[in-house]
């Protein structure tokens, strides 16, 4: 178990290495070594992790985390075998509880060059909640940021797997919940990554069609919802991304409801339109 803090005068409770003088480092590079990492199992079970950061209100924590991996470590390359779930994952922010014991997993199969440290993933699947993402592609560490060729896609195709996702502060009864409609959402990132004014180009687009959502307690259902929402970034810095929601429609109880909104240079200068 471990809790990590920061407190309001952003002391953290991890600096607990006392400073001191320099020393000076011995040369080492021309001894030579046969050291090799033999490890073909890794495993970590019922860990749990908690973080709060008090400048911000800020919490979040997991607790009953396993994670097993396996794969031959001493070869150039070699495949990892990771298997990873956790059964609670919260979230508070501002004093709401946007996730509240949401179940995340993570099953995949990574193609892992370790001597130049590019890794590429087959036969994965991410899953939030009710939401399952497959993913592919590589993942590269170079000497500078973070080389990402990946692409994310639901792998079910219902509405209410969506739904899952909206914070507990927002969705009361979720089980009880009848829904009908289908859905798309899937993401791209390709290029570099260094910070915010280096990124590499990424696309995410989330459709929703005919959808319907019917609470217990209420006599009427939410009908005909439609969701075109896209979100694009050429590569580069965080200003150029769009973010445009062509359509946002339902109908309540025979009266419909339509909106939209595009956002460009949200960071320069932030510009509306809806």
């Amino acid at each position: 178990r471990a809790w990590l803090k920061v407190n309001k005068d952003s002391v953290t409770n991890w600096d607990i290495v006392p400073e001191s003088q320099e020393v000076e480092e011995e040369d080492t590079a021309s001894a030579a070594s046969d050291f090799s990492v033999q490890l073909t199992l890794f495993k970590i079970r019922d860990a749990k992790l908690e973080f709060t950061d008090q400048t911000m209100d800020f919490f979040t924590g997991i607790d009953d985390f396993d994670l097993s991996m396996s794969g031959d470590l001493s070869q150039s390359s070699t495949n990892l075998d990771l298997n990873s779930t956790i059964e609670r994952f919260n979230l508070n922010f501002g004093g709401i509880r946007y996730v509240k014991n949401a179940n995340v997993g993570l099953d995949a199969i990574i193609g892992a060059d370790l001597e130049n440290m590019e890794f590429t993933f087959r036969e994965n699947e991410l899953r939030f909640n009710e939401l399952a993402l497959g993913f592919d592609g590589s993942f590269g560490m170079p000497k500078e940021g973070y080389d990402l060729d990946l692409a994310l896609s639901a792998k079910e195709t219902e509405f209410k797997t969506l739904l899952s996702m909206v914070p507990e502060a927002y969705m009361k009864d979720f089980e009880d919940l009848q829904t009908d409609g289908t859905l798309t959402l899937e993401a791209t990132a390709k290029g570099r990554y260094i910070d915010q004014d280096h990124l590499p180009a990424f696309d995410v687009v989330l459709n929703v069609n005919n959808g319907r959502i019917q609470y217990p307690d209420l006599p009427e259902s939410i009908d005909d919802i439609q969701i075109d929402m896209q979100v694009n970034n050429p590569g580069g810095s965080m200003d150029q991304t769009l973010t445009d929601i062509t359509e946002f429609h339902f109908e309540l109880g025979g009266n419909p409801f339509d909106a939209n909104l595009r956002v460009e240079t949200p960071v320069s200068n932030a510009t509306y339109k809806g």
